[in-house]
């Protein structure tokens, strides 16, 4: 825990303890009460989580959106487990989702999201936008571009699709890491 501590000092500086309180160290029921290297482990990664995934994505379609000429830009987040693996969300796009086993393999057959994000999808291969009237005629729900600063995304799930806001502590982990990536970049 002390060399847990540490690396967040050194890392976010006077947001240490903010940061700890954001990414806390868990333990594992057990009958030992003692931080295991496990613990640490689940902490980092859900910094790199954010790190590598949550935030970057967010400082990413941030800058897009503030080129001179942007072009669109849509966040999503696919709610259900196993449909993708790490960033792989190909089978999603598809409008074939399956769900994989433990294996990596696919397994059932689903049609929720899937059949939203594609039809998502085929409206912003025609127009650029993903709220274009789709070939099926039924609605979607509607998928807000990104605007700077803003923390929504449209939620792909397999009982809703919805744009969500970020809120709580999930805001500010992605704002903190956020601070964290603009301040590494500038120091180079």
């Amino acid at each position: 825990a002390a060399s847990y501590d540490a690396l967040l000092r050194r890392h976010f500086g006077d947001k240490a303890s903010e940061a700890r309180a954001l990414y806390p160290l868990r333990r594992r029921p057990s009958n030992d009460q003692s931080m295991t290297p496990a613990d640490v482990d689940r902490a980092l990664g859900d910094i790199s989580a954010d790190l590598w995934y949550h935030a970057s994505t967010s400082i990413m379609a941030n800058m897009l959106v503030s080129a001179p000429q942007p072009p669109p830009v849509y966040l999503y987040e696919v709610a259900a487990t196993g449909f993708t693996r790490h960033g792989g969300d190909s089978a999603l796009w598809d409008g074939r989702a399956k769900k994989m086993n433990p294996s990596g393999r696919h397994r059932t057959q689903t049609a929720g999201e899937a059949a939203a994000a594609t039809d998502y999808l085929l409206n912003f291969i025609r127009s650029g936008d993903p709220n274009a009237q789709e070939s099926t005629g039924e609605s979607l729900p509607r998928w807000e571009p990104h605007k700077h600063g803003v923390q929504r995304c449209m939620v792909l799930g397999t009982t809703e699709v919805a744009m969500c806001a970020f809120e709580g502590s999930v805001a500010r982990r992605q704002e903190l890491i956020g601070e964290y990536i603009v301040r590494q970049a500038a120091e180079g």
